[in-house]
């Protein structure tokens, strides 16, 4: 199936993938979850809006230095961010930009799991 946005070029450490969409078809609020490391300032989720689809963009936000010598806790940590919406999801679909890939609704992605729509 090919996707109905092309994927993000150049996944890197700052792209946080979303693992996770809840909110009703006629909700402009969706909540959309992504993970990001304990070092780590937390995720922002943008929006883009068209007339039949949503596309989803996490980043992960830069935390503090670590100080010298500490290491990393290797500790993932899934965080859910509202994203308001200009009008209901409806029958638009919606896309996580970072695969290209279309969400359903309550869909939960993880490891191990499918990352298909």
């Amino acid at each position: 199936m090919t996707p109905p946005v092309p994927p993000l070029e150049g996944i890197d450490g700052g792209t946080a993938r979303p693992c996770g969409l809840r909110g009703a078809p006629d909700a402009t609020t969706v909540g959309v979850t992504a993970g990001h490391g304990s070092r780590d300032g937390g995720v922002v989720v943008d929006v883009l809006e068209g007339v039949g689809i949503v596309v989803l963009s996490g980043r992960i936000l830069p935390g503090a230095a670590p100080e010298p010598g500490a290491g990393c806790d290797a500790m993932l940590h899934a965080l859910t961010v509202e994203v308001v919406l200009s009008r209901p999801v409806g029958d638009r679909i919606v896309v996580d930009a970072a695969t290209g890939r279309a969400w359903e609704h309550g869909q939960r992605r993880g490891r191990g799991q499918s990352q298909g729509g």
